[in-house]
C-alpha cells in the first residue's frame, strides 16, 4: 500500500487492504499510536471474558477483523469486519472483543472526532442539520465505499510520517464530511448542529462528565440547556438511553473501578473520590453494575492476588 493510490476500489479489496496494513503495522497484540493525531490501532489475540467499561468520547471505530460487542445505554450492538461504530458525544459504554485468536487476531482502528469541525461543516452546509435528535448517541453501520476509501488513505498515511503532517488533516476533514453525509449522518448532525437540542444535550453531557463527583442538579443542567426539566430529561434519555442520574452513576462507578485498579485505593477511598457519601450505597451500586462487590471484583481482575 502507498499514499499515491487514486483508483476506486471495491469493498472486498478495500477491506482486504485494511486488514493487511493493520496486521503489518501491529506485529503483536497491543495498542498502537500513530503519527496521525487522534488515530490509533488495536490488536487483540483473545476474547474478552467480560465487557470492559470505557467512556467513549466522539469517535469512529472501524473493525478490520474479528468482532466487538458494545453496550450503549439500554442498547447493544455487535459489529465486525467492514463495520463501524460512531458516537457523537461522551458516552459510558461497555465493550467486549469477540472471535479473536493468535491465528485470527482482532484488528481495529479508532479516530477521534472533532465536534468543532462537525459543527463548522454543518454551518457551512446550511441545510444539512436535522431539527430533532434522531435516536441514540451512537450507532453501528457498514462502511460505505466513500468512507472506506477515505479511511484507507488515512491508514496508509500512518506509515508515512512526513506525508501525514500535510495530508492527514485533509483526509481527516474528508472523513468527517463522509460521516455527516453517509449512514452515520442522522446521529452526528443532530448532535453537532449548533443550538440544536442534540448539541445542547451534548454540552450537558460534557458538564456531567467533568463534574461527575458533584451532586447532580438536573434543574441547573436543564436551565443551562435552555429547556424545561421534562424536555431536557426526554432528550437526554433519547440520546443516551439513560436518565441523567443513571449516566452519572455509570461515570462514578467506572471511575471508581479504575482508581482501585490503578491507584490501589480501597472501596471506601474510591467511593469518596467519586462522590459517594455512603460506602454501603456505593457497594450496592457497584455490585449491581459489575456483578460482584468491589473488593472481590478487583481481586478477580488482578488475577486473584
Amino acid at each position: 500500500m502507498n499514499g499515491t493510490r487514486t483508483t476506486r476500489i471495491s469493498r472486498e479489496h478495500g477491506q482486504c487492504l485494511l486488514k493487511e496494513f493493520l496486521s503489518a503495522f501491529m506485529p503483536a497484540a497491543g495498542d498502537y499510536p500513530t503519527p496521525v493525531p487522534g488515530l490509533a490501532f488495536y490488536r487483540r489475540h483473545m476474547d474478552d471474558v467480560e465487557h470492559q467499561p470505557i467512556v467513549y468520547e466522539p469517535v469512529l471505530i472501524v473493525i478490520a477483523q474479528g468482532e466487538k460487542h458494545v453496550r450503549l445505554g439500554s442498547d447493544a450492538f455487535t459489529y465486525g469486519e467492514g463495520g463501524a461504530f460512531v458516537t457523537g458525544v461522551d458516552m459510558p459504554t461497555a465493550c467486549a472483543v469477540r472471535r479473536a485468536s493468535p491465528d485470527h487476531p482482532f484488528l481495529s482502528l479508532a479516530l477521534d472526532l472533532d465536534r468543532a469541525l462537525l459543527a463548522e461543516m454543518l454551518f457551512e452546509a446550511g441545510d444539512m442539520a436535522d431539527a430533532e435528535p434522531a435516536g441514540r448517541s451512537g450507532m453501528v453501520a457498514e462502511l460505505d465505499l466513500d468512507l472506506l476509501d477515505a479511511t484507507l488513505r488515512l491508514v496508509e498515511l500512518a506509515g508515512q510520517p512526513e506525508a501525514a503532517k500535510t495530508l492527514a488533516p485533509l483526509v481527516v476533514r474528508e472523513i468527517h464530511y463522509r460521516l455527516l453525509t453517509g449512514p452515520f449522518g442522522p446521529v452526528l448532525r443532530t448532535l453537532s448542529a449548533a443550538g440544536s437540542p442534540g448539541d445542547r444535550i451534548a454540552h450537558a453531557i460534557r458538564l456531567l462528565k467533568s463534574d461527575f463527583d458533584q451532586p447532580l442538579a438536573v434543574a441547573t443542567l436543564a436551565r443551562q440547556a435552555g429547556m424545561s426539566e421534562s424536555v431536557f430529561y426526554r432528550h437526554f434519555k433519547t440520546i443516551t438511553g439513560m436518565s441523567p442520574m443513571q449516566f452519572q452513576k455509570r461515570l462514578r462507578l467506572e471511575r471508581a473501578q479504575r482508581l482501585m485498579l490503578t491507584r490501589a485505593l480501597n472501596a471506601s477511598e474510591a467511593a469518596l473520590a467519586v462522590g459517594y457519601e455512603s460506602l454501603q450505597h456505593f457497594s450496592r451500586d457497584y455490585k449491581r453494575f459489575f456483578g460482584e462487590p468491589p473488593r472481590r471484583d478487583i481481586m478477580r481482575m488482578r488475577g486473584g492476588e
